[in-house]
């Protein structure tokens, strides 16, 4: 993917400007639901995220949710919503795996 500039990141997830060039140089870490409707709208993964694989980051989108100040809640991964019970028990799953691994690395 080419380089994200501040602006384009801005205006992708519904942020300030000031706020993406935060995030885009380390300075500020988004919430983890932010960092995946920034990767819904731009294709740009937050350090956070990388490690990730597509199903996690799906199963994360399930539970995680985004909310731009005075919008609506925004799904992380609108693409991946469950669609069946079955799916809905495997993201469950998955969530309790993941969390492991995402508070690990948040130290």
């Amino acid at each position: 993917m080419e380089t994200l500039s501040a602006s384009e990141l801005a205006k992708a997830a519904s942020i300030s400007a000031s706020y993406a060039s935060m995030i885009l140089t380390g300075a500020r870490k988004p919430p983890l639901g932010l960092a995946l409707h920034i990767y819904r709208q731009t294709g740009w993964r937050h350090e956070s995220i990388v490690p990730l694989s597509e199903e996690q980051i799906n199963a994360l989108g399930l539970i995680e949710q985004w909310t731009p100040r005075g919008g609506v809640k925004v799904a992380g991964s609108h693409h991946a919503l469950a669609t069946t019970a079955e799916s809905a028990s495997d993201a469950t799953g998955q969530m309790c795996e993941l969390s492991g691994q995402i508070s690990g690395g948040a130290q």
